[in-house]
């Protein structure tokens, strides 16, 4: 199973892909979108893992969002990797939140005291909405600033499933915040 964790997001968010879009294709920009149902933000990406090792990341879920209280993203505009002039994918930026490196921090702590291998690399929030086949200078893509509060009761545990249309994101357990 390919797994992750990450935070769901509100409709809203789909909105400001599809306009995203709607320029780049104005502008004759070749991308893969994803399916706005699947748009998320990665919290730990945890790659390929047996069917039984779910419990023990069930009961890491179910431990931190326990430690965690709700709280409140706010969208902070366009962004590309590997940088902004020479993008390979399309991002949503979000402003700086002490809550979600809170958050990200003690879920990359507990699975790291488990020994359950992650991506490892450094944490750098963001929403994708887009890959791209080849670079873009992504300075005619930006839009008017439209910024949007995402509320964050909580956070799922996701399987990434290869479809011929690109990847489905099936939640597999969910870890609403009790704190």
């Amino acid at each position: 199973m390919r797994l992750f964790f990450a935070l769901p997001l509100p409709e809203g968010i789909a909105r400001i892909q599809t306009e995203l879009r709607q320029r780049a294709e104005q502008q004759g920009v070749v991308a893969k979108w994803p399916r706005p149902s699947g748009l998320h933000l990665t919290l730990a990406f945890l790659g390929e893992h047996p069917l039984d090792l779910l419990p023990a990341l069930e009961v890491i879920g179910q431990e931190v969002s326990e430690a965690c209280r709700a709280f409140t993203l706010q969208t902070a505009g366009l962004g590309g990797f590997p940088k902004a002039t020479a993008a390979r994918i399309l991002w949503l930026g979000v402003a700086p939140e002490p809550a979600l490196d809170t958050l990200s921090a003690t879920l990359r702590g507990a699975l790291l005291a488990r020994h359950i291998p992650f991506d490892a690399k450094p944490f750098r929030p963001h929403i994708t909405l887009a890959r791209l086949p080849g670079t873009l200078d992504i300075a005619p893509l930006q839009g008017p600033p439209c910024p949007l509060g995402v509320p964050c009761e909580g956070f799922n545990l996701y399987e990434s499933l290869s479809e011929p249309g690109g990847s489905r994101y099936q939640v597999v357990a969910a870890f609403p915040f009790t704190a």
